[in-house]
């Protein structure tokens, strides 16, 4: 076995990467602790956001090579990768402007002549991270990681090791020492003994619930500190006074961006019983508009998923859910190969309590509600609680109904998006731990208290 990296559309096969040997994974754990003691962790936090700084003008330089090798490797339009890397760009000027405040000591009054905080880096940090957007969630977790003073490792998707590759050269292009970023083409075994090194002290996945319970599970043996973000199931609250052609328009958005694989898509919208026939008939025309077709293309709008299993376990999902009695009210059509046309489901009450997969694809559950009560029930049966958007004129009403939801982020009038300013992070079994802002630079540090007698 190997990583390989093919083209979803196409489905030419590019290149392949063997798994490396333990010999190989060892001594790349052991260059990443010699540079943490000897380098990375002992220079200062301004010489740390020197290096890094500069990454954000390589990615906006290079953008057009960055997306095009995104969009070779996973598929998504080649309009969203060139957003995608200019994100990262927003996310690592974002940090290099607040680290230092953020990890200034932080000073406690408790009547001795001093007592404070340090953040103090912890060693070696494994990064597990996902092909839907292959660049940002390595960044996003690898940026504010580095700026603490760890140097990091990363096991990223077999699918895409063209990205992974062009991110390790990005770090060594800039940073002092080549190894304080590293890949590693691992199998899942190997990420157990990664886990199992002394030197490492933590973990990030990103991924599903399945994957996070069992990378949870070895961290745990281990004692080792993990931040797990996974999947979600997110409603999208449609209340009667809600602006129905705003709403909708951000809905495809949030529902079919990346060809909806996006962990924080719009899986489920619930809409008052009053607007619903209305929202049902506006939604149709829109997703109707979408241009289907070839990734590379700067007018597609929706195109093939990143690996032909995905799109099979994508259509027995479908079956599943219209097997238990809900309708098709729209089909867009399908393609051949990977291209999955889009699909808009209509679900009774009753159905959303017994179908609580993760849909990763172009398909819009809308599901009908009568009242809040009713609604915070649907909405929160869920087994996930990774985030939710509420749309109302009514702000105070629309924040009781945000207080009510049982996830870690809510939008209101807005779709859900991540944002290097905002933390970002799930419970139940979306996960636990923050990415971003403040919270997620904190997350592997060791908070020491120091205290002057």
């Amino acid at each position: 076995m190997a990583f390989i990296s093919a083209n979803p559309f196409t489905g030419e096969v590019i290149e392949k990467f063997p798994y490396i040997s333990d010999e190989n994974l060892y001594q790349k754990i052991h260059l990443s602790k010699n540079l943490y003691y000897d380098y990375w962790s002992s220079i200062s936090l301004k010489e740390r956001i020197s290096q890094i700084k500069g990454l954000s003008r390589l990615l906006r330089d290079n953008n057009e090579e960055y997306a095009g090798i995104i969009t070779s490797e996973m598929g998504k339009p080649l309009k969203e990768s060139l957003g995608e890397v200019n994100k990262v760009a927003w996310l690592i000027d974002y940090y290099v402007e607040n680290a230092v405040d953020f990890l200034k000591p932080k000073f406690i009054e408790a009547g001795y002549k001093k007592s404070y905080l340090r953040y103090d880096p912890l060693g070696g940090i494994l990064g597990i991270m996902p092909w839907n957007y292959p660049f940002w969630q390595v960044y996003r977790f690898a940026i504010p990681t580095l700026l603490a003073g760890n140097t990091v490792l990363l096991k990223h998707a077999p699918n895409v090791p063209l990205c992974a590759l062009a991110i390790e050269k990005s770090f060594d292009h800039l940073l002092g020492e080549k190894g304080i970023f590293q890949n590693l083409f691992i199998n899942i075994s190997q990420v157990e003994k990664v886990l199992e090194h002394k030197f490492i002290q933590g973990v990030s996945l990103t991924g599903s619930d399945r994957a996070g319970k069992s990378v949870g599970a070895i961290a745990g043996k281990n004692i080792k500190k993990s931040v797990l973000e996974l999947g979600g199931n997110d409603p999208f609250i449609l209340c009667r006074d809600a602006d129905i052609d705003n709403a909708i328009e951000q809905f495809v958005i949030a529902r079919m961006s990346n060809n909806g694989q996006i962990c924080i898509a719009a899986k489920r919208m619930f809409v008052h019983t009053g607007i619903y026939d209305v929202v049902k008939e506006k939604l149709i025309q829109r997703v109707s508009q979408l241009k289907i077709g070839d990734p590379m293309a700067q007018d597609t709008d929706i195109t093939c998923l990143a690996r032909p299993d995905l799109k099979d376990n994508l259509f027995k999902q479908v079956e599943t859910i219209r097997s238990l009695g809900a309708a098709l009210a729209y089909e867009g059509g399908e393609l051949v190969g990977n291209s999955c046309a889009p699909l808009i489901i209509e679900m009774d009450s009753d159905i959303s309590y017994d179908f609580d997969e993760e849909v990763f694809g172009p398909v819009a559950v809308v599901i009908k509600y009568n009242d809040e009560n009713e609604l915070l029930k649907m909405a929160n049966a869920s087994k996930y609680g990774l985030a939710a958007s509420v749309w109302s004129q009514d702000i105070s009403r629309a924040e009781l109904l945000a207080s009510k939801l049982e996830v870690g982020n809510v939008s209101i009038n807005k779709m859900v998006a991540s944002d290097p300013r905002i933390p970002f992070g799930g419970t139940k079994q979306s996960g636990y731990g923050r990415e971003m802002s403040e919270e997620g630079i904190k997350e592997f540090v060791n908070i020491k208290a120091v205290v002057v007698g």
